[in-house]
């Protein structure tokens, strides 16, 4: 018998391994988080409302890179991009408000 796993309960789970805090297995849990966001699942499949809550999670918590370590914080830049060009797709106006959020987010990254 298969196991079927919902895309939820998934990121739920990457997200509880990325408090862990370590390198490695946010980078991998990244990697995951970036494959769902590029692949531009159909809303019955990853809600707005999920996916603007794994926009939040990404970007005020444990995740956030600091602005010295550049690797990290590349790939982190990249996954909430792609996560908010998602989400612009599955609803435009909170895309939008995702994407002003993740702007006022990423200016200090530009300022030093």
């Amino acid at each position: 018998m298969a196991l079927i796993y919902k895309p939820k309960t998934v990121c739920e789970c990457l997200l509880s391994l990325m408090q862990v805090g370590r390198v490695l297995v946010n980078t991998n849990a990244l990697q995951a988080l970036h494959a769902l966001f590029s692949a531009h699942p159909p809303p019955h499949t990853l809600p707005p409302a999920t996916n603007a809550a794994l926009l939040n999670a990404l970007t005020g918590g444990v995740a956030v890179p600091g602005k010295n370590d550049p690797q990290p914080a590349g790939v982190w830049i990249t996954v909430v991009t792609v996560g908010v060009m998602n989400m612009f797709k599955l609803d435009e106006e909170a895309g939008m408000t995702q994407l002003q959020a993740w702007m006022t987010l990423l200016v200090p990254y530009w300022q030093e």
